[in-house]
């Protein structure tokens, strides 16, 4: 029981920090509501789990060997980061609102939550924020590091409390993304969406900084 809530609180004041996933996510409950997005929490959570897994096995010796590619790691995981915000950008620019929309809209017509054009399969929600949480390389680092900081915690408990509080961050990140849905207006979000591209970027670029 120690293992699972030292796993749980220590994991989520990183796991509730904002990122691209974060994003990404909140733009899945903007478009389709938890009622269609519930797969993408659950695939972060499933690499959540691999990387809790490995974190635990290998312990000191991985952050070790992590340690001695500090600058190669820190790197990729700023490039990973400008992909993403890449990414980011390409889908806001895809999903940018009409000026028809955004007249209606700024003339004072009530917003609605936007719904999916085409139906995603859940097991594909699932599996594209899945690669998109595992090709990030500095998500393993941080849970090295954590399992070095729970000590004789470390175990099945401490993973499980991991991955619960993926669920919770990643689920409520879902949840705020359906209610901002409801009620900003296409030409709002479509600035949201705008702006994170340049946040994430601009960690990117930090991030390469700080190991150069």
């Amino acid at each position: 029981m120690n293992g699972l809530v030292v796993g749980f609180t220590t994991s989520l004041p990183l796991l509730m920090i904002i990122g691209p996933i974060a994003l990404m996510v909140v733009d899945i409950g903007l478009t389709d509501g938890v009622r269609r997005g519930w797969p993408a929490p659950l695939g972060i959570a499933t690499v959540d789990l691999l990387y809790g897994s490995v974190a635990a096995t290998a312990g000191l010796g991985l952050q070790r060997l992590l340690g001695t590619h500090r600058s190669a790691i820190g790197v990729a995981g700023g490039l990973t980061l400008l992909v993403l915000a890449a990414h980011l950008l390409v889908h806001a620019r895809s999903t940018q609102p009409s000026c028809t929309a955004t007249a209606s809209t700024d003339s004072g017509t009530a917003p609605r939550h936007p719904q999916a054009a085409t139906g995603r399969a859940p097991a594909g929600l699932a599996a594209r924020f899945a690669g998109l949480c595992a090709i990030n390389p500095l998500t393993l680092v941080a849970f090295a590091s954590l399992a070095v900081s729970a000590g004789a915690n470390i175990g099945p408990g401490w993973v499980v409390g991991i991955v619960c509080a993926s669920l919770l961050v990643h689920g409520g990140f879902l949840v705020l993304g359906d209610t901002l849905g409801r009620v900003l207006t296409p030409a709002l979000i479509h600035r949201g969406r705008l702006l994170g591209c340049l946040g994430v970027a601009a960690l990117g670029v930090h991030t390469m900084l700080g190991v150069l």
